[in-house]
């Protein structure tokens, strides 16, 4: 996933975490004068931050269904990343069909309403997860 949505970022996420940390601590000298365990620490925050956003970066293209990120195709339409856009679409026609048939039965009067109102509902993908499992 990183070799698709980090590349050609500007990091400016990951690499604000020391220069935050030197202003918080007010360390003379900015990042660079930050002690080494502190330097580590903070550059280790930074890549978690930028993982978190490359996650988000795949979240926003499959909600968007996008076909390109950066100039190339986006992480998720990958071959080797199997289920999630497929899923997706399959949600897609199943919500279709149940439209289609709610419309029917709104055509067939009360009665059928009030059976309706009986059904269970079912859960709604409301998360990136749906989609990936």
């Amino acid at each position: 996933m990183l070799d698709f949505n980090v590349p050609g970022g500007k990091l400016n996420r990951g690499m604000a975490v020391a220069d935050a940390l030197a202003a918080h601590t007010q360390t003379p000298g900015g990042a660079a004068g930050l002690a080494p365990t502190d330097k580590f620490s903070a550059d280790a925050l930074g890549w978690c931050i930028e993982w978190l956003q490359a996650f988000f970066l795949v979240a926003d293209d499959i909600m968007d269904n996008s076909v390109t990120r950066r100039g190339q195709p986006c992480w998720y339409r990958m071959p080797h990343v199997r289920g999630v856009g497929r899923k997706r679409e399959r949600e897609r026609e199943k919500r279709e069909r149940e439209r289609e048939r709610e419309r029917e039965r709104e055509r067939m009067g009360w009665c059928a309403r009030m059976v309706l109102s009986f059904h269970p509902t079912r859960p709604q993908p409301s998360s990136l997860s749906y989609y990936l499992s």
